[in-house]
């Protein structure tokens, strides 16, 4: 999520959130609520105070991701088959943008914040669908536990990555809480037999590599499209994704990626052909390979 953006334009919210006061307040404070987004046809739940930025300008909110990510799923093939795994599913934007957009898909969402799980265990039941899964775990590169540091201000950044490099630690002086969550690989849930994804987001704050080497397997055999938010080594991460074969853009800026990119779409695979036609209609350079 581009947090930087949204907070320049809700700068009353962002000063807000330096106030301990206001943090201590929002702990104790923050009920879950059912909103109407622009976004979406039937309505989610969300937190009255943490999703507040959100809930101020909802149409902007990775408005060319979005983007990227409805074409994407428009241009796959129809079938019995699809499967979209949306790891750091917050509360479910792209979960519940992809069952509206592709009802014949399974979803699979992860989240370890238990507040998030809390409303997308909400909005499934009242959505009622059908092949909706959640997994109340963090992704990484094995199966095991970690610690995971919550934010507890606006629960779009919580992170494996040490708390001392958290958003909250680095714009707020508020160092996350750490608390103890189960950790899942990719490759090990193809191993238990899980149908491999067609697509899948990741949205890990700085642990993308983490979640990308427990997934090898899946990336070498399926080559699902990636959509993927870099806050951690953007030359490691590009370096292993084109070892093996994909080719990242900037989903931003309709680019190649350079050191600037924070989010990318990565194509390879038996649906490279319709996908890369679907960036091409949306600007894409897409006859250049990107490095």
């Amino acid at each position: 999520m581009n947090l930087a953006e949204t907070l320049s334009r809700v700068h009353p919210l962002h000063r807000l959130r330096k106030s301990s006061l206001f943090r201590e307040f929002t702990r104790r404070f923050d009920p879950m609520i059912r909103w109407r987004t622009p976004l979406l046809a039937r309505p989610i739940f969300l937190r009255l105070i943490s999703n507040a930025a959100l809930m101020a300008d909802p149409t902007h909110q990775e408005d060319s991701i979005r983007q990227t990510f409805l074409a994407l799923l428009a241009a796959l093939p129809h079938s019995d088959g699809g499967t979209f795994w949306d790891i750091g599913a917050n509360i479910g934007l792209y979960s519940w943008s992809c069952a509206e957009a592709r009802p014949d898909f399974r979803i699979v969402s992860f989240e370890p914040d238990a507040k998030n799980l809390e409303c997308l265990r909400k909005t499934s039941a009242a959505w009622k669908l059908p092949a909706h899964q959640i997994v109340p775990c963090a992704v990484a590169e094995a199966v095991g536990r970690t610690t995971f540091f919550a934010d507890e201000i606006s629960r779009a950044t919580g992170t494996l990555e040490p708390a001392a490099a958290a958003f909250n630690a680095t714009h707020y002086g508020a160092v996350p809480r750490g608390i103890e969550v189960e950790t899942v690989s990719l490759d090990h849930l193809i191993e238990q037999g899980w149908a491999p994804p067609l697509i899948v987001k990741i949205d890990v704050e700085g642990a993308e590599l983490r979640v990308l080497r427990g997934a090898s397997r899946l990336l070498a055999e399926r080559r699902p499209i990636l959509l993927l938010e870099i806050f951690g080594d953007r030359v490691q991460t590009f370096a292993l994704l084109e070892k093996i074969g994909y080719r990242c853009f900037d989903s931003d800026r309709k680019a190649v990626v350079t050191s600037e990119t924070v989010n990318i779409v990565a194509l390879s695979g038996e649906f490279d052909g319709p996908a890369s036609d679907a960036l091409a209609a949306l600007g894409y350079p897409i006859s250049t390979r990107a490095i």
